[in-house]
C-alpha cells in the first residue's frame, strides 16, 4: 500500500517535469490522481483502524492475564 502511495507520488511529480507539457491538458490526469490518492488514503486509514483494533484487543488480553497472574 506504501508502495502504491510511492510510486503514485512518483507518477505525479514526473507530470509536472515535462516542459513541453501543456499544464491545462493535464487536467484529467490531475483527477484520476486525485481519485487514486483518495482511494489509497482511505485503504490505508482502514488498515490504520484495524491494526490499531488488534493492538488494542492484545493489550486487553494482556493486562487480563497480568491480573490473572498477580493473584
Amino acid at each position: 500500500m506504501i508502495t502504491r502511495l510511492i510510486e503514485l507520488a512518483e507518477e505525479m511529480y514526473n507530470l509536472g517535469q515535462n516542459p513541453f507539457a501543456d499544464p491545462s491538458a493535464n487536467g484529467a490526469a490531475i483527477e484520476d490522481y486525485a481519485i487514486r490518492l483518495g482511494h489509497l488514503i482511505q485503504a490505508v486509514g482502514n488498515t490504520l483502524h484495524l491494526q490499531f483494533d488488534a493492538i488494542k484487543d492484545r493489550d486487553e488480553q494482556i493486562k487480563a492475564l497480568q491480573h490473572e497472574l498477580s493473584q
